[in-house]
């Protein structure tokens, strides 16, 4: 974060957090996104150091690490330029593209907290050919491209997913970009041969499963298109996912979702996940409340509205930790940008089956989320003034964000739907009980893996 070196005096930086835990005191800088464990014995000296009123250099030692991590800055330095120009860079960007791409908008399941209406089929064959074209254009200024598969459920046209992917492979490929995918699936159809096609033929790495608690919470709330339950399928396609050998590297992010009725039931879902699959890295959980998310059974929803919601997750993920069973995304929503919403970033677009564009994969059936089409010549064909909407609301014209500790992180931009519905500053969860989150990273082992997904 320095300019420059050879000044003398430095200072706490106003995007530092501090939480005491029992293995010490732990740090975190939204800027750098660096997180640390202070060992007793060295913290006097490090809370000394990080006093208002700032320390002389020269620097060494733990305070020269201190400086590395950005807990401590030049004085002079103004930290909310620095900021705000992170948010300018990544908005300028034009040598990433992030498609989220819908091949079908049908679903072989009907959940009760659904908000889609399925009125659309299999991805048209106008506007699969209108990606590969719109992706061969963009790919001579491309450094990486991401793919997200998304529905509807997707495995539902595995043909379509297919396709375009080893196009976007051997464009990627034929102009040096990197290439990263991963997939949103209910996973009811995630047998061994589609798990082939996936990982090997579409190098597909990152998978998001939804698992609602233990068998009869979620048999009662994912039920399958027609009735019945779908637990077990999705389970024992998990034990065949886990029975892959290691050297396929994967990463599976089990969403938990519960409700008033459900939560005190989710315990016993971690234990099953840990034992099942304990010891395999690339099995990972998470925990969110549902919420009203504009579905048909919205008003009867045993919803866990605001804090006592976001408490009961940090309890869930403080669970999973104590049992061994590794958690994905904490330290991900902690990086500069990491809790910034896809539906907000100039290089994000969702793309219908029908080639209509969109920035949000929740507000399908909202006009202002509608925001253009896609050709089948690769042109997007984009409203600018709805895109605005969804990307120029942020930090940049919220006075809550200016001198907010967390701003590097999540840039005002979170959730543009809340802001655009609401009028209101999207703090996320993460923000919101930061020094709880610090506590669980500080006692959750770290995990390598592939998976990144949507932060809230």
């Amino acid at each position: 974060m320095q300019t420059s070196e050879v000044l003398s005096r430095w200072v706490p930086s106003r995007f530092t957090v501090r939480a005491q835990s029992d293995d010490g005191l732990i740090l975190y800088n939204s800027y750098t996104g660096a997180v640390g464990v202070i060992p007793p014995e060295k913290t006097e000296m490090v809370v000394s150091a990080l006093r208002r009123q700032g320390i002389e250099g020269p620097l060494t030692g733990i305070l020269e690490d201190l400086r590395t991590g950005g807990f401590l800055v030049a004085e002079g330095i103004n930290e909310f330029d620095l900021a705000a120009r992170l948010r300018q860079e990544d908005r300028n960007r034009t040598d990433h593209l992030n498609l989220i791409i819908m091949p079908s908008e049908t679903c072989n399941f009907r959940c009760v907290y659904c908000y889609e209406s399925f009125q659309r089929g299999t991805m048209l064959r106008s506007v699969q050919e209108g990606l590969k074209n719109y992706v061969c254009k963009r790919a001579p200024e491309l450094r990486s491209l991401e793919i997200q598969w998304f529905g509807g459920e997707p495995t539902t046209a595995p043909d379509v997913i297919e396709d375009l992917s080893r196009h976007f492979i051997a464009t990627a490929e034929g102009h040096g970009i990197e290439f990263n995918a991963g997939i949103t699936t209910n996973g009811f159809n995630l047998t061994p041969s589609m798990a082939d096609m996936l990982l090997l033929a579409c190098r597909i790495d990152r998978y998001q499963i939804t698992i609602d608690g233990p068998a009869v919470y979620h048999n009662a709330r994912r039920k399958l298109l027609g009735g019945g339950g779908s637990f077990d399928t999705i389970f024992e396609n998990l034990r065949e996912m886990h029975r892959r050998p290691v050297e396929q590297r994967f990463g599976i992010a089990l969403r938990v979702n519960f409700d008033r009725n459900s939560v005190d039931q989710v315990p016993e879902l971690i234990r099953m996940i840990g034992q099942e699959f304990e010891g395999d890295p690339r099995f990972m959980t998470y925990f969110r409340p549902i919420g009203q998310w504009g579905g048909p059974n919205d008003a009867t929803l045993p919803v866990c509205y605001g804090t006592a919601g976001e408490v009961a997750m940090w309890e869930l993920h403080g669970e999973a930790i104590k049992q061994g069973v590794p958690i994905a995304l904490l330290h991900r929503n902690l990086e500069p940008g990491g809790s910034v919403c896809y539906a907000a970033q100039t290089y994000s677009f969702v793309i219908g089956t029908d080639g209509a564009i969109y920035k949000c994969t929740v507000a399908l059936d909202d006009e202002r989320n509608r925001v253009g089409q896609l050709q089948r010549d690769g042109t997007l064909v984009v409203d600018s003034t709805k895109e605005a909407l969804w990307i120029d609301g942020d930090e940049s014209n919220d006075p809550n964000c200016t001198p907010c500790f967390f701003r590097p992180a999540c840039q005002g931009a979170r959730c543009p739907w809340i802001r655009i519905r609401h009028g209101r500053t999207p703090c996320p969860p993460t923000k919101n009980h930061i020094k709880t989150v610090l506590k669980l990273i500080a006692a959750a082992p770290a995990v390598d893996s592939p998976v990144a997904v949507d932060a809230d």
